[in-house]
């Protein structure tokens, strides 16, 4: 069975690509501008797990009662978080993603890699996951270390994969009633866009439950800052129908999340200064166009979503789309 797949491949479904990738794989197919990238399909985690003997931990974990509750999935989860410090990735798959990565620098030479968790129930209606699993920014190449970075993009993997069973995730699909027995983790390894302005996007006002309006929190950077509540975004509501501005909020946005400017992989927090930080981070050309492909977007899925978006290199990038949950 096969292990990778790619952002383009048209039989690309949940679960393979898990829900993150799927969901990035039917946006391609849908005409959007997503980053280009491939995706480790979810035989590679089983690989992974039966290369190094996690089956019978799993197992044993899941039959603890009661996993719900934080105490029991902390301490339930302890043996198997041990397990998975010392876990690798084996060579089969080492390869199979050198390989990959090889192939993706070939249509983008100077790579800078986002690295970013799929499980199989990620995002799926009534239980978005959202920030539950592990995401990896600006990893890039290190000359002076190695010609390439895929060491860290490997290491990424595993961390990945670590995730699907810490304590929280545990906690999280048991109290959604997702069977973790049949969860498993894909990993999208894709072209990091240099965001200026980033943010999320509703094709429902989630405040009114109006549904013919988007709205839309903005902010300097990447989209970090306002999923990890660091700044208060700039927050815009649109009309659907026309794209007609009802409502704009302009807040102090004083810092920013950027790719690690001294050539290194990672992201670094600067402050902005203030003259900057009150400036709207969305002209009304750029509502006007995010606006226009969140409609777009909502129409492809057939269902309100919740949307990742960004502007680099003065083109408009579609990172994810989900379907609103909560309402």
């Amino acid at each position: 069975m096969s292990t990778v797949g790619w952002l383009t491949d048209a039989a690309s479904d949940l679960t393979t690509f898990g829900g993150k990738g799927a969901s990035l794989a039917a946006l391609h197919r849908g005409g959007f501008h997503v980053p280009p990238g491939f995706c480790l399909l979810a035989p590679a985690y089983h690989r992974f797990v039966q290369a190094n003997d996690l089956e019978s931990l799993i197992a044993s974990l899941l039959s603890v009662p009661s996993l719900n509750l934080p105490k029991v999935a902390r301490d339930a989860t302890a043996t198997l978080a041990q397990a998975l410090e010392s876990a690798t990735l084996p060579d089969d798959i080492i390869q199979v993603v050198s390989d990959a990565y090889d192939r993706l620098k070939l249509r983008v030479p100077d790579l800078v890699c986002a690295v970013r968790s799929s499980a199989l129930s990620e995002d799926a209606a009534g239980a978005s996951s959202a920030g539950l699993y592990d995401t990896f920014l600006n990893l890039r190449d290190l000359p002076a270390v190695n010609l390439r970075d895929l060491p860290a993009v490997l290491d990424s993997i595993v961390q990945c994969y670590r995730s699907l069973w810490t304590a929280r995730a545990v906690q999280y699909r048991s109290f959604k009633k997702i069977d973790s027995a049949r969860e498993a983790m894909a990993v999208v390894v894709m072209e990091m866009v240099p965001s200026e302005v980033s943010g999320v996007a509703f094709t429902v006002n989630p405040v009114t439950g109006d549904r013919d309006q988007i709205m839309i929190n903005a902010s300097w950077g990447l989209g970090e800052a306002i999923v990890s509540g660091r700044v208060s975004p700039d927050q815009f509501v649109l009309r659907k129908s026309d794209g007609m501005v009802l409502e704009r909020e302009i807040q102090s946005k004083d810092a920013e999340i950027l790719p690690n400017p001294n050539g290194s992989s990672g992201t670094i927090q600067l402050s902005i200064d203030p003259a900057r930080a009150t400036i709207p981070t969305l002209s009304d050309r750029h509502l006007l166009e995010l606006g226009a492909t969140c409609a777009r977007i909502e129409a492809h899925y057939g269902r309100a979503m919740d949307i990742e978006w960004a502007f680099a290199r003065g083109n408009l990038y579609v990172l994810q789309a989900r379907p609103v949950t909560g309402l």
